[in-house]
């Protein structure tokens, strides 16, 4: 899976690469995103966008239960002079710490869940999105 993911020439388990660069700039622009905004990614996979707001400067974390994403997303992030913290977890019962300014679940992953899970991850973002946070 994760080979397919890091394959930015391919739409299967992640999108091609201007794919992922498109909305990321549109986000950037749209939610005035900058240094001192924090972002948290669920269902982050690699960090194939965590890492493109990692490089704004922002405070970024994404969450994923796969250990080999999380694993390349922190090794990429070593490389990166701006770390970008990841957690391995069931973002179903994920507890972020904070408030944040964007709540992103880009790879349609609220699609998969049951009507009950779906009202649960939507409340656990009212929680932890910052004041005028967009989620």
């Amino acid at each position: 899976m994760l080979r397919f993911h890091l394959n930015g020439e391919i739409d299967v388990s992640s999108r091609k690469i201007s794919f992922i660069d498109d909305p990321v700039s549109w986000m950037t622009e749209r939610f005035e995103l900058c240094k001192s905004s924090r972002i948290i990614d669920f269902g982050c996979g690699p960090g194939l966008h965590t890492s493109r707001f990692a490089v704004l400067g922002a405070d970024v974390c994404g969450v994923d239960f796969s250990p080999r994403s999380i694993a390349y997303a922190r090794q990429q992030a070593s490389k990166e002079s701006d770390a970008t913290p990841t957690s391995r977890a069931d973002y179903l019962e994920y507890e972020p710490e904070g408030e944040y300014d964007l709540i992103t679940m880009i790879m349609c992953d609220h699609c998969t869940l049951s009507p009950t899970q779906h009202a649960a991850m939507l409340g656990r973002f009212k929680t932890v999105l910052s004041e005028n946070g967009r989620g």
